[in-house]
């Protein structure tokens, strides 16, 4: 982990810990001044192992390289009629 002099100034500690089983990772900061602060953040929302990977899925046709979605859109969002489009002024 890199900090920036905000969150991190000389004298630092940074530790990360990724945790597949609860699907986590976590920073654990220790500070110059002895405080030490611990984040959480979930990491996937899907089990692990269960993604295909890109070489088990069809090689897209020319005419899908050329949209603006990316691989498996709209599918892989889980939304009927294609990617919601802003309809405001510009």
């Amino acid at each position: 982990a890199r900090g920036n002099s905000e969150l991190a100034p000389l004298g630092h500690s940074v530790r990360a810990l990724r945790e597949e089983e609860k699907g986590t990772i976590s920073w654990k900061i220790l500070f110059r001044d002895g405080r030490e602060k611990n984040f959480v953040s979930p990491i996937r929302t899907t089990k692990w192992g269960t993604i295909p990977s890109p070489a088990d899925l069809e090689t897209p046709s020319a005419e899908a390289m050329q949209s603006q979605e990316l691989a498996h859109e709209p599918d892989a969002l889980n939304i009927d009629g294609g990617l919601p489009t802003w309809k405001g002024a510009v």
